[in-house]
């Protein structure tokens, strides 16, 4: 088979910044470091990471927070009782599988998410050397994500957030890794990617955007090679989604996804019968089955879409909603009639900025208060958000693959939340905080291996500011006893206006330098 020639690309451009110039996407023959000291960091990230999950995971009896739905739902499975929940079941299983190890306890209920929690950092890892081939910015990308918050608070209890994000990122990794092969092991790859997609939105449906970040690949590709054939040696491996079959589509894409979301469903509906539907292997078991299905899938909808879960000014769903543009009313009235579009009601408006945190346990004794907070690292999170918005920037000035394929992971699990007007949390946010980590992650190597030491100052400094907001926050991510004075000085944002460079509550009370209420940025 011949292959189509490509156009060259021209000669590269001398940058007109003082970071190095862009590479395209890495690839075996173009590595950056060793694989040993890969192997062995990624082992130190992975170890680290489930250490910090496991440490005092039972400290704090359940249920705490959702507690009260994923484990009671995972111990109807092992009791055979039927029940109802607005999310599909998978993240269900494996804590229900935990409880068969562990027993109804604790640990059972938090082992399983807390293990899958401490993959991710591994799994981001895996993806950023699979897309550049550079160990520092590899290692550099999973120890960031070790840092944040919200990604340690929900591996520590019995949710499934973190089951959804794992799935999608080695969904990412083993496409990248079929662009890499050929014959029925690129096939093996893509079968295994199109799986863990219907994984993803097997724990919530908002694993979805996992598979529309593939769909906005595929169109970046042709988009490239129809308007832009020079920007074709700029892709890097994803040019070889160009020399992908139909089946490969069909069958890995399409067909794999929706197999595996279909069986996930037996066991669910085998205690859970829809409109008396019985489910057995004669043929009209099997009609049952898919009417069973459907049944199902379009009750979930009708509790997603509930009435009772949109957020207005009137009827304040949960007091840990994101925060939308509609608080800004109060500094802009006239916005009013534009900021109540469903557009305007998104609450994921505030969270580049983290502009509402989730609390998710508190208590107080002998003056000492305990909570656990669902905050992340507001450094890791304020960078990765910048770092976005600078990849914006130098992608419209020159197109790069790598920095493509950050942004379009970005967008396709961020974009669409804005589509939604009911009640959202912060939480919803951690896919595409994966992304921005790694943006942020890119920038810091670029800025290291830049030829002015300005740039290398930045890049040292930005990652000290993460280190440093991790040591400060992580009381309130483990629970710790903490003064109520030091958890205040924790909420940085709040409805009340904060004491500024003050370090003791006497200089608090006396300091006239307050940082007024803002708008959306709440943090208690």
């Amino acid at each position: 088979m011949t292959v189509e020639p490509t156009p060259t690309d021209p000669a590269p451009e001398r940058p007109r910044s003082s970071l190095l110039p862009m590479p395209t996407l890495g690839s075996p023959q173009t590595a950056v470091g060793s694989r040993q000291w890969l192997l062995w960091g990624a082992l130190g990230i992975f170890l680290i990471g489930l250490g910090m999950r496991l440490w005092r995971l039972n400290e704090f009896p359940a249920p705490v927070f959702d507690e009260v739905y994923f484990p009671e739902f995972a111990q109807n499975y092992l009791d055979g009782k039927p029940f109802f929940d607005v999310h599909p079941p998978l993240g269900k299983y494996f804590i229900a599988l935990s409880i068969q190890v562990f027993g109804r306890n604790e640990w059972g209920f938090r082992f399983a998410t807390a293990l899958c929690g401490s993959l991710i950092p591994l799994l981001l890892t895996g993806l950023a050397y699979r897309l550049t081939y550079h160990v520092g910015l590899a290692l550099l990308s999973g120890a960031l994500l070790l840092t944040d918050g919200i990604f340690l608070v929900e591996s520590r209890f019995g949710l499934i957030n973190v089951y959804l994000v794992a799935f999608g990122l080695a969904a990412a990794i083993l496409l990248l890794g079929g662009l890499e092969r050929r014959g029925w092991r690129r096939a093996v790859h893509f079968t295994g990617s199109g799986i863990l997609l219907g994984a993803a939105v097997s724990v919530k449906w908002n694993g979805l955007w996992f598979a529309f970040m593939f769909a906005l690949l595929g169109l970046l590709v042709w988009g490239v090679i129809w308007l832009r054939p020079q920007w074709i040696p700029r892709l890097g491996l994803l040019v070889q989604i160009r020399h992908l079959r139909w089946w490969h589509y069909a069958f890995c894409f399409i067909l794999a996804p929706l197999v595996f979301y279909a069986l996930q469903w037996i066991p669910h509906l085998q205690f859970n019968p829809q409109q008396g539907l019985t489910l057995d292997w004669s043929w009209a078991g099997i009609q049952n089955y898919f009417r069973a299905l459907v049944a199902i899938n379009q009750s979930i909808y009708g509790g997603q879409t509930a009435a009772n879960l949109v957020v207005d000014e009137e009827t304040p769903v949960h007091p840990y909603c994101s925060t939308s543009l509609r608080s800004l009313v109060a500094w802009f009235p006239a916005l009013r009639p534009w900021l109540a579009t469903r557009l305007g009601s998104a609450g994921a408006w505030s969270w580049p900025i983290m502009g509402r945190s989730v609390g998710y346990y508190f208590s107080s004794e002998d003056n000492l208060w305990r909570a656990v907070h669902g905050l992340g690292n507001p450094w890791l999170w304020w960078l990765g958000t910048g770092s976005i918005l600078v990849l914006v920037g130098r992608g419209i000035r020159r197109f790069n693959g790598i920095e493509a394929f950050i942004l379009i992971g970005y967008a396709a699990n961020y974009l669409p939340w804005f589509m939604v007007s009911r009640c959202v949390f912060i939480y919803h946010y951690m896919s595409a905080l994966a992304f921005s980590t790694l943006a942020l992650a890119w920038l810091v190597i670029l800025g290291w291996q830049s030829y002015q030491r300005f740039w290398r100052g930045v890049s040292l400094t930005a990652v000290a500011l993460v280190l440093a907001t991790l040591i400060f926050f992580f009381p309130i991510w483990f629970g710790l006893p903490l003064s109520p004075n030091g958890f205040y000085a924790r909420m940085w944002f709040r409805s009340t206006p904060v004491p500024l460079f003050c370090f003791s509550p006497e200089s608090c009370e006396r300091t006239p330098l307050r940082l007024p209420p803002i708008p959306g940025l709440n943090w208690i």
